[in-house]
């Protein structure tokens, strides 16, 4: 949270640094892999990332770090602990088989989930460091209890970003994916410490939407994923192939079924070589993956020509075992993504000995390397013509194969958990201790963010997809446990007393104007008292789901005793309901929540920016704060796209580990 800079100083519990002989804590959240699991049960990519590296840390235990992991629990609204032999145990039955309906597979999860339900909140150690190898972007609240806990126990955060394909490939992706995104991408760039990416492709992605965001954020570390994902089972004895695929007359493609990894483009070029060779010497594509978004077109377009559907298969649920049995028979691989963060099936066909081609785009000549063949992305007749050179010529085909044989290395898991495990050793190690101010705020019990002026900072979920310079997060307006998740008009307060607080730069000159937007509960009159700390109080009675606003001036002489030695203020909010309603009372039982005062959202204003408060006096009319959103004029013309190479230093070498 200092000046310029993404990330402040990081500040171990105990002062300046870990010495040698004091272990490091690292507790890993595997919070979406438990999720995963609830719908689905074969690990595929993220996924099998966080287990490979949690079997290989708990294979090779350190005595300078101490290792734990744990899952969110949204019933909780906190972290529990996981046992490292429950979490193996689970991992090792997922990957037996795709059936996620198999009696054993449901009966061992459900028996662990409930463990995990019934689980005591987990008290994380003193200065720990929480590492989420996956992604917590779908969790509500997430963030809002993450700083609970680094007020109580001085918790540092650090994601492992896998990718920013919702922001940088916004067609392929739901809508809401890119909304659930970006309001997480906005917390980890208000919450991270440090962060660690995958590739320099994502670490030049990550950088763009930083500075698209108006963020200044050092070069992150990349720890590449180049590793054998074959098990010690899997390299002995593969599963026997389908009997129509025995021959090895095949090309595989494994990816989920979606517009992103490019089917449609494969399709066109089978059938071009199936009319121009002939099918008895094209041989089948076999694609292997489970539906994703969007796939209806894939599957339409597969079952639509006879002759494709002859020579071209979609399976599913595909076991390890079965997998690496087609690996290891088929022709080539083939992965012509439009665009991906690592590229994982493109390391495991070099793993088995085979070529991929892949499409020269994002991060895949990072994981192809010298040892992959590579097409133009959009131009069939490059796709084709690296087909057919792969597909005709034997010879060719096998001096890759021998190149890849003799110079090919993947890297051992425990090298990747090691990497990782010591830059957040490293990080701790040299940590310099936390300036009194932010120790003084979380003996009060905030973890405040940075705040603009003259913006609507609303209290709801993500509408809009765009970034602009000074976007921020309003989510992490929120303090300690008092809230319920957002809603589109805003949040609820969570029983009868919640706390608001940022970081903001008042005005050198004059007064500030604080509003705050309440909504009143649906049955009856709600009293409330909003207190600004430092500056003073207000009653309010709101009626029965009806909006009102409390506004307070914040003079120069009273924003004096508000600021910080740096000179950013601290606005710190309590509001209290007389009140709080059971909405299972309205709602028939089917909303179980209790509930005080609702709030709409915060602006603060510059007493003396007229334009800015009277467009909030429409706004506040109207009920649509987007003209306060602060979007620039032309923000229909901004985006991603136009961000070229050369805008960013490329990461280059240096930034891998």
């Amino acid at each position: 949270m200092d000046d310029g800079k993404l990330f402040a100083p990081v500040a171990d519990a105990t002062g300046p640094g870990l010495s040698a002989a004091v272990p490091v804590s690292m507790v890993f959240d595997v919070s979406d892999l438990i999720e995963y699991f609830i719908h689905s049960r074969l690990p595929t990519g993220i996924q099998r990332v966080q287990i490979e590296v949690a079997r290989n840390l708990l294979a090779d235990p350190r005595s300078d770090i101490e290792i734990g992991f744990v899952s969110f629990v949204r019933a909780m609204q906190g972290w529990a602990e996981i046992a490292p032999a429950d979490l193996m145990a689970l991992a090792d039955l997922a990957m037996r088989q795709g059936d996620a309906q198999a009696p054993e597979w449901r009966e061992a999860f459900e028996a662990f989930h409930g463990r995990l339900q019934e689980a005591p909140p987990f008290a994380f150690p003193a200065g720990a460091w929480l590492v989420n190898l996956g992604s917590s972007w779908g969790i509500p609240n997430y963030f809002l209890h993450l700083r609970k806990a680094k007020v109580l126990h001085g918790l540092r955060y650090v994601p492992f970003i896998h990718d920013c394909i919702p922001l940088t490939a916004q067609e392929y992706c739901a809508p809401q994916q890119t909304r659930e995104f970006l309001d997480w991408i906005l917390g980890v760039f208000q919450h991270a410490d440090r962060i660690i990416v995958n590739s320099r492709a994502s670490a030049r992605d990550l950088r763009r939407v930083a500075a698209a965001l108006g963020q200044s954020l050092d070069m992150p570390p990349v720890v590449t994923l180049d590793a054998d994902f074959r098990t010690a089972e899997t390299r002995v004895q593969p599963a026997p192939l389908r009997e129509d695929l025995a021959s090895g007359n095949f090309v595989l493609m494994v990816s989920t079924i979606e517009a992103r990894k490019n089917h449609l483009a494969v399709f066109a070029a089978w059938l071009a070589l199936l009319r121009r060779h002939g099918p008895a010497r094209v041989p089948m594509l076999v694609c292997i993956g489970k539906p994703g978004w969007e796939s209806g077109p894939i599957y339409a377009r597969l079952a639509s020509n006879d002759l494709l559907r002859r020579r071209a298969m979609i399976l599913s649920d595909v076991t390890d075992a079965e997998l690496a049995a087609l690996y290891r028979h088929c022709r080539f691989t083939l992965y012509p993504s439009f665009y991906e963060g690592w590229g994982l099936p493109v390391t495991e066909a070099l793993c088995h000995g085979r070529v991929p081609l892949v499409a020269r785009t994002s991060s895949l000549p990072e994981a192809g390397g010298e040892f992959a063949r590579y097409f133009d992305l959009g131009s069939q007749a490059s796709l084709e013509q690296a087909l057919e050179s792969l597909i005709f010529d034997d010879a060719a085909r096998a001096g890759m194969e021998a190149r890849i044989a003799a110079a090919f290395r993947a890297r051992r898991w425990s090298d990747i958990a090691a990497d990782i495990t010591g830059l957040v050793r490293d990080w701790a190690r040299s940590a310099p201790a936390a300036p009194g101010w932010h120790r003084d705020l979380a003996a009060r019990g905030l973890w405040p963010c940075d705040m603009p002026l003259g913006i609507w900072l609303g209290l709801s979920p993500c509408r809009e997809t765009e970034l602009w310079p000074g976007r921020s997060a309003p989510e992490a307006l929120r303090q300690g446990e008092n809230w319920w998740d957002l809603e589109d008009w805003g949040c609820w307060t969570r029983g009868k007393l919640a706390r608001l607080a940022a970081l903001v730069r008042l005005p050198d000159e004059g007064s500030a104007i604080v509003h705050i937007g309440l909504l009143g509960l649906s049955r009856g009159e709600c009293r409330g008292r909003v207190t600004l700390q430092g500056i003073g109080q207000q009653e309010v009675t709101v009626g029965p789901s009806s909006h009102a606003w409390v506004s307070f001036e914040v003079t120069q002489e009273r924003a004096a005793a508000l600021r910080l030695p740096d000179g950013r203020a601290v606005i710190d909010i309590v509001i209290a309901s007389d009140r709080s309603l059971d909405f299972a009372e309205v709602t028939g039982g089917a909303d179980r929540r209790t509930a005080g005062l609702g709030v709409r959202g915060i602006l603060i204003c510059a007493a003396a920016d007229t334009g800015t408060r009277l467009r909030f006096l429409e706004c506040a009319t109207l009920g649509n704060f987007r003209p306060l959103l602060g979007m620039p004029d032309d923000i229909e013309h901004q985006g991603v796209g136009r961000w070229a190479d050369a805008d960013l230093p490329d990461p280059g070498e240096a930034a891998a580990t």
